[in-house]
């Protein structure tokens, strides 16, 4: 993972957990690629998460 990818896990958390080594993004469906539909589906994610 690239320092952006890091930088993007301070910002919203609920993403980019994992690295190279351990895929855990791919496994939760958390990784964060930079896109417009990333941003979306991490907000929707913290959404639902401030709910409970």
């Amino acid at each position: 993972m690239g320092d952006f990818f890091h930088q993007l896990h301070h910002r919203y958390f609920e993403c980019n957990y994992g690295g190279t080594e351990v895929p855990l993004d791919a496994w939760f469906g958390t990784f964060h690629d930079r896109s417009e539909e990333a941003t979306a589906r991490t907000r929707v994610r913290l959404k639902e998460m401030r709910k409970k």
